[in-house]
């Protein structure tokens, strides 16, 4: 048996703040992998456009667009 200071039980608001915690680190991370993703899909939009001979500010006015507008999905979606 061991003799000393009990250790305090966390209360139900001590939960609820590592919880909540918890999910911000959580909702960080999808959004950073999302970011990633979308820098991923403006560079295969990109290498496609290039590929195929496109003036490079249409591939520019291209791949510009679709980053901001899937940016806007990301930010405005509730992960």
């Amino acid at each position: 048996m061991r003799l000393g200071k009990k250790t305090p039980q966390p209360t139900e608001a001590d939960l609820a703040a590592q919880a909540s915690k918890r999910r911000q680190a959580g909702m960080a991370f999808q959004r950073l992998t999302a970011t990633i993703g979308i820098v991923g899909i403006g560079t295969a939009i990109g290498a496609i456009l290039g590929a195929v001979d496109v003036s490079q500010w249409v591939t520019g006015l291209v791949v510009s667009l679709a980053c901001v507008v899937l940016a806007g999905v990301l930010w405005t979606v509730k992960l």
